[in-house]
């Protein structure tokens, strides 16, 4: 056992969650471990929260007058009912949306998280793999293609630059 610990140096014994110990000698009491772990990724599940953080769907966020549009000044639909348009309109897609994410949202929730897990399954476990193989596979290839093209072609190239660079081209102004 080490004498280092003074009692003007207060040392502070720590367990972590997977069973580790550990001996902090820092003069500054550290800060109690928080109970609950949140994921970075995990969404919060809060009303209101900006559920479209990077602006994918920008493009279906329509309004009633994204779509209807009167050009003429003389001939028009009544303002009273052109408002009660934009009102139907504006229920009617809230109250649609709501009802089909209702019906559909948790089975096609289960369809994309299986699609994507077999996905990244696919990729971990087959793609990345075959791939990797073709490259080490590829290296005797390159090495021997390397050879021929600096054995064949290489000096066929260098003598018709060589050739070549000898020529001058005046243009001459008549």
């Amino acid at each position: 056992m080490s004498s280092d610990i003074t009692q003007d140096q207060p040392a502070m014994l720590q367990v972590s969650e997977s069973g580790e110990v550990k001996l902090d000698m820092s003069p500054t009491a550290p800060t109690p471990p928080s109970r609950k772990h949140k994921s970075p990724e995990s969404p919060s599940i809060v009303p209101g929260n900006d559920r479209d953080p990077n602006q994918m769907n920008d493009h279906i966020k329509v309004k009633f007058h994204d779509i209807f549009a009167e050009p003429d000044a003389e001939i028009f639909t009544p303002q009273n009912v052109w408002g009660i348009a934009t009102n139907l309109f504006t229920q009617v897609k809230f109250w649609c949306y709501r009802i089909t994410s209702l019906i559909c949202v948790l089975p096609l929730t289960v369809c994309w998280g299986c699609y994507f897990a077999c996905i990244a399954f696919w990729s971990v476990w087959c793609c990345i793999p075959c791939l990797k193989s073709e490259q080490i596979c590829c290296v005797c290839f390159k090495q021997v293609w390397q050879q021929l093209i600096d054995a064949l072609v290489a000096p066929c190239c260098e003598a018709f630059g060589k050739l070549m660079s000898g020529i001058k081209i005046t243009h001459v102004k008549q």
